[in-house]
């Protein structure tokens, strides 16, 4: 019960980003702090303790109801003594959004494995762009290209309001990274 008090308490008190900018601490939905909890967990399972990790969660409002949605980037968060366990790595690392409801909640609408994950803000606009590589930008025959080789893109969600979901915008809006 305490270690799930204090990774609830570690969650609610994490600086959220709106598109970038930071904001005062707000407390965070369930369903993240949920998620934010089961990070530590693993942590502390391979031995580690969760550190501080203030851009593992931003906030923005992504598909323009006017709610705050949120994205949960493991590749930020730090868990010291085993840093490895869930790290990025050459695969990258998880990514999940959740897409905020009334109420205060949310619910999961995006999760996959990318290099990185950033929120940008046009004319008022706040968008996710992931960055990905291979097969995700459009490389052919990217699993038998070695590594060095891939061509690596940032690809914006877009939201999917039948499916209350994220997808990939087309590969037309991806924008190459050099």
């Amino acid at each position: 019960m305490r270690a799930h008090s204090l990774a609830i308490a570690a969650a609610a008190s994490l600086g959220l980003a709106s598109a970038g900018q930071a904001q005062g601490p707000q407390r965070l939905p369930a369903a993240v702090q949920a998620h934010v909890a089961g990070l530590h967990k693993e942590c502390r399972e391979y031995g580690g303790s969760p550190g501080p990790s203030p851009d593992l969660v931003k906030s923005a409002d992504l598909n323009g109801d006017g709610l705050a949605d949120y994205v949960v980037n493991i590749g930020a968060y730090v868990c010291q003594g085993a840093a490895s366990a869930l790290a990025a790595g050459q695969s990258g690392a998880g990514v999940t959004v959740f897409a905020g409801g009334p109420g205060g909640t949310a619910a999961q609408a995006f999760s996959d494995t990318v290099y990185a994950a950033n929120i940008e803000t046009k004319a008022g606009k706040a968008q996710v762009f992931m960055e990905v590589g291979g097969a995700a930008c459009g490389q052919r025959n990217a699993a038998n290209v070695p590594f060095s080789n891939w061509t690596f893109c940032a690809r914006p969600l877009v939201w999917n309001p039948a499916r209350r979901a994220f997808d990939y915008a087309p590969l037309s809006q991806a924008r190459p990274i050099q």
